[in-house]
């Protein structure tokens, strides 16, 4: 079994942990060799013991169901992609080729932690879409049996950020309409604007 975190030290003399499953990197707050090490350890040790449950699992799981045991994120957002109408399928295939699910992407379903939902949902271009699609093919993988039990409990996913909207005031609508140059698309504004 590999450790989850590995160790480095940066120009300072500093030494941080990065985990691999997350990318996420933490000071240790030491130039201590030793004692990095030591923290090392504690942190590779605190994961083990699920971990060996984990591996345990899969191997009566394996058995069972070979195909299984190797099935990723990608599986799934290809099957969700091509479920429904064809209408919507462009719009799908656009918002999982967003950078947020390029990780995910390669990540077997019975390996999924929060913390990859998460690095989804955190990833500096998320936004609304992003979680929207998450939550959507998490709880598609769930209704196909491919997810065992859900990886977030659904009071563990966080809020959707609401923006806060305007109406237009007369002088910008007016604004708008002398710029635009299509006269279909100035008619449909102005009934906007009437509505």
């Amino acid at each position: 079994m590999q450790d989850r975190y590995w160790l480095y030290q940066r120009e300072n003399g500093v030494f941080y942990l990065q985990d691999k499953i997350t990318g996420k990197q933490q000071s240790l707050k030491t130039r201590n060799a030793v004692a990095a090490n030591r923290l090392l350890a504690g942190k590779n040790q605190s994961v083990e013991q699920p971990m060996l449950n984990r591996s345990m699992a899969k191997t009566y799981l394996a058995a069972k169901s070979p195909e299984l045991m190797e099935r990723t994120w990608e599986h799934v957002i290809n099957n969700y992609v091509n479920s429904g109408v064809a209408e919507s399928r462009d719009r799908k295939e656009r918002a999982f080729r967003s950078q947020p699910f390029l990780r995910l992407r390669k990540v077997k379903l019975l390996d999924t932690e929060a913390d990859h939902l998460f690095a989804v949902l955190e990833h500096k271009k998320s936004g609304n879409a992003a979680h929207h699609y998450l939550r959507r093919i998490h709880n598609y993988a769930l209704h196909l049996g491919w997810l065992l039990a859900p990886v977030m409990a659904d009071a563990a996913w966080p809020a959707m950020r609401r923006k806060h909207f305007e109406a237009i005031m007369e002088e910008e609508h007016l604004r708008i309409l002398e710029k635009e140059g299509n006269d279909e698309r100035k008619l449909y504004y102005e009934m906007l604007w009437e509505i």
